[in-house]
């Protein structure tokens, strides 16, 4: 199978946040004492490299703050394969409403919603994501049931970030997969 490089992604929530670990924030000074415990998933950043070599823009849709999502992105070590981003700041209303997904959608100009791939770890990201139109695959490191994630309106379930890196790039391929 050859491959082209028309998809795009949205990697979303701050529970798939490429970590192993998530917690409710009290305050932001409380949640970064908290963060500096948090280990990534192996092989984000890998992962990351080859979508961006391949020419395809990273967008990540969080339900996270800001500030939470920039110490994200310098703990894995990926701002540079970041096209950009968008959190709960940038929006009125949070998942399971689509604002965040259609507030990443305007940093893809020229894209169309056929074009882009959601990743996300929690039902209320395949919910929000098919509000825009746009599809989800899952992945279950978030800590949902396969069949939760399926229910939902996920196209594609897999392990976690290893797991979409060991599938790349067949994984963007929904019509094979999905």
């Amino acid at each position: 199978m050859e491959f082209k490089a028309q998809k795009h992604l949205f990697l979303a929530n701050h529970e798939f946040s490429p970590f192993s670990f998530s917690f409710p924030h009290i305050n932001t000074f409380a949640y970064l004492c908290q963060a500096v415990r948090v280990q990534p998933f192996p092989q984000v950043r890998e992962l990351f490299t080859k979508i961006e070599a391949d020419g395809l823009k990273i967008v990540l849709a969080s339900s996270a703050r800001t500030e939470t999502i920039a110490y994200y992105k310098q703990l894995l070590n990926i701002e540079n394969l970041i096209d950009g981003a968008t959190s709960t700041d940038d929006v009125a209303k949070s998942k399971p409403e689509p604002d965040i997904f259609l507030a990443a959608l305007e940093k893809l100009e020229g894209i169309s919603t056929e074009e882009v791939i959601v990743v996300g770890d929690s039902p209320y990201d395949a919910i929000a994501a098919s509000k825009a139109s746009l599809r989800t695959i899952g992945v279950l490191c978030g800590g949902f049931e396969r069949e939760t994630l399926t229910q939902a309106g996920c196209v594609a379930i897999y392990q976690d970030p290893a797991d979409l890196l060991n599938n790349y790039p067949r994984f963007l391929d929904l019509d094979e997969v999905g």
